[in-house]
């Protein structure tokens, strides 16, 4: 009942289990749908139905060689498909690869050259905290990550000079190693999920810093 269900709502036709009982076909919602068909995947008999009515969405048919690997293929693509929701929900994107990143720590470094007390220190901590992300990228990808943050920092601080802020979206291919506008290659993330992440690192952070005192239980 609950496939017949599903079937109704995105044909748009109307469930009825007794027949007799209609007297006038045309009062009646009619589905609709351009193809229905049968088709064998994985020795099961499968029913597709195409061009529906009402259809939102999509079934994605997952196949491998083994549970594990099926798992692991559903989690990777149930996690795209988050990030191109979120993409959508926040409408604004920023620039990924590591990119964003390297380009705060510089903004963050020259804001702490201008503090005169204990707070220059830890403003620069935190902007070498920053430079992890991309670290860790590179380091991935079997690149030289202080030869490429290097390059980048040489490059954003020239834009942050000249103000020729074409250059703020300058990133790293990392399958190749090469400078490139990330921008325009489409390696871009959501804002709003960027912005949660730095929220949530901030604030764990400055929670083990407010204890002042551990108790361990030596037994």
């Amino acid at each position: 009942m609950k496939t017949f269900k599903k079937i109704c709502i995105v044909t748009g036709c109307k469930l009825k289990v007794n027949l007799n009982i209609i007297d006038d076909i045309s009062k009646y919602c009619v589905g609709k749908s351009e193809e229905i068909f049968e088709q064998s995947i994985n020795t099961k008999i499968i029913l597709t139905i195409r061009g529906c009515r009402f259809c939102r969405g999509n079934t994605i048919v997952i196949r491998g060689p083994s549970n594990y690997m099926l798992d692991e293929l559903s989690r990777g693509l149930w996690d795209s498909i988050s990030i191109i929701k979120k993409s959508f929900e926040g409408d604004k994107f920023v620039i990924g690869g590591g990119s964003l990143e390297i380009f705060l720590s510089v903004l963050i470094e020259k804001f702490a050259c201008l503090l005169k007390s204990k707070e220059q220190i830890a403003t620069l901590e935190f902007s070498n905290s920053l430079l992890e992300i991309p670290k860790i990228l590179f380091r991935n990808s079997c690149l030289n990550e202080i030869d490429l943050i290097n390059k980048i920092r040489t490059i954003y601080n020239s834009c942050l000079l000249t103000k020729n802020f074409d250059l703020k979206d300058i990133g790293v291919d990392l399958k190749t190693g090469l400078i490139q506008n990330n921008f325009y290659k489409g390696i871009i993330e959501p804002r709003m999920s960027k912005v949660k992440s730095y929220q949530i690192a901030t604030e764990v952070v400055i929670s083990l810093l407010r204890i002042d005192d551990v108790i361990s239980n030596k037994s």
